[in-house]
């Protein structure tokens, strides 16, 4: 129904140029440079909903303003600790750009990150196919994991069964069954002291 064809391959958008019936023609194809640009913008403002998120439930509190429901957590510090290691981290072994830091995304002061548009189109000109390997490799070894392979080895590293996550999800696992345990002790009481009012009441 157009020159556009969305579906013939996963990931691959083809844009017919000319008809040659009855003549094979080569497909070629140029670096998505602006998907790549597209997957980076999204990844920073995704980065910086949880870094926000964490920063509040993590904020230590003052006489004006009440602490996070997670403030001194280890598991909360030990995550955002390794969130901010992904600027740095490698993507890559060899070439120009080996980290998301050298094609422009640095941190503000609140852990947050932010984009320099124009370092990241510059790399991009310079070395687009580059720049693509690097952060979505066709096939992620240990040399270059590509974006996606180096936040999923964060996850699995914190809910790993010795990780952080673990451990304090385990904390208060084992708090939220003492307190209801607290509450249904407090409530057999209160039924007790009931009847035994009840009673002190009635004979008088």
């Amino acid at each position: 129904s157009s020159n556009t064809l969305d579906n013939a391959l996963p990931y691959v958008r083809i844009d017919l140029n000319k008809a040659a019936p009855g003549t094979l023609v080569t497909l070629a194809s140029t670096e998505p440079t602006s998907s790549i640009k597209d997957l980076l913008t999204q990844f920073v403002s995704g980065y910086n909903t949880l870094r926000s998120a964490l920063n509040s439930a993590t904020a230590a509190g003052s006489e004006t303003v009440s602490a996070g429901a997670l403030a001194g957590d280890t598991g909360a510090r030990e995550m955002m600790r390794k969130l901010a290691s992904l600027t740095t981290t490698p993507l890559a072994t060899s070439g120009t750009y080996k980290t998301l830091s050298d094609l422009g995304i640095g941190t503000n002061p609140d852990g947050t990150l932010k984009l320099d548009t124009t370092r990241l189109n510059a790399a991009i000109a310079a070395d687009p196919q580059g720049v693509a390997q690097m952060i979505n490799p066709a096939v992620s070894t240990a040399a270059t994991p590509g974006l996606a392979k180096v936040v999923s080895d964060l996850k699995t590293a914190l809910e790993d069964p010795s990780g952080a996550l673990t451990a304090s999800k385990a904390k208060y696992d084992q708090l939220a069954t003492s307190y209801a345990k607290a509450m249904e002790k407090l409530n057999s009481q209160m039924s007790d002291y009931e009847t035994r009012l009840t009673t002190l009441y009635t004979a008088m």
